[in-house]
């Protein structure tokens, strides 16, 4: 599994309007503006810029690009798949097409590889993306894979709603109203804006939790 990381990806992309902009401080000259060659954050086609040139990019090394979702990758040839999430990208395969993949892209792109994942000695073991921790380990013999969805937001969700290291009520079922744990005072105030960052926090880790997302759908409704 090769993990990459694109550097300053929005400048990559030429720019497809005559845009100026003001020069930063160190480099003004009075009365004078500079006019962009390249995409620049912040600017209405940057983000769309870059995700055609990436795509333009990782087409020229035979994937196919999906029909549903543009950041999945497949190149059957290879057995080799990808996603690509903004300026992070993951893909995986076979060792020496992971190299090429790392190698060609490189030519076009500004490349920091975080890592090459893998059970073979040499390869990297643990890494974190979009803050899920993977850990790659032999456990009895088979090769183990454990995949842990954000803990940080977990963490606040557990410290917020003062769960942590004490005895705690739930419900036999997601939704259930009945029981002396039922309170239908209606929230004011700070707590509704504490009821829907939580909720967010628990519909984020359902996307990785399926056994949550009932919940979470009850209670952003």
């Amino acid at each position: 599994i090769l993990v990459l990381y694109v550097s300053r990806a929005h400048f990559h992309p030429p720019a497809v309007r005559e845009l100026y902009i003001d020069l930063p401080a160190e480099d003004a000259t009075p009365g004078m503006i500079v006019r962009l060659p390249r995409a620049l954050y912040g600017t209405r086609d940057a983000a769309n810029q870059w995700d055609a040139f990436a795509n333009e990019k990782i087409m020229a090394l035979g994937f196919l690009v999906g029909l549903s979702n543009p950041c999945l990758y497949r190149r059957s040839e290879h057995l080799a798949i990808g996603w690509r999430h903004g300026d992070d990208l993951v893909y995986m395969g076979e060792a020496d097409f992971m190299n090429y993949v790392f190698d060609e892209l490189s030519k076009s792109l500004i490349l920091k590889k975080r890592a090459m994942l893998g059970f073979e000695p040499g390869d990297d073991n643990h890494i974190t993306i979009l803050n899920r921790l993977i850990d790659l380990s032999w456990t009895g013999g088979v090769a183990t894979l454990r995949y842990e969805p954000d803990p940080r937001h977990a963490d606040l969700l557990i410290q917020h709603l003062g769960l942590a290291g004490q005895r705690v009520d739930k419900a036999g079922t997601p939704g259930e109203k009945r029981g002396y744990y039922v309170d239908t005072t209606l929230i004011t105030g700070s707590e509704i804006k504490a009821f829907r960052s939580c909720t967010m926090r628990l519909a984020y880790l359902a996307a990785d939790l399926p056994h949550l997302q009932c919940s979470a759908n009850r209670l952003a409704r």
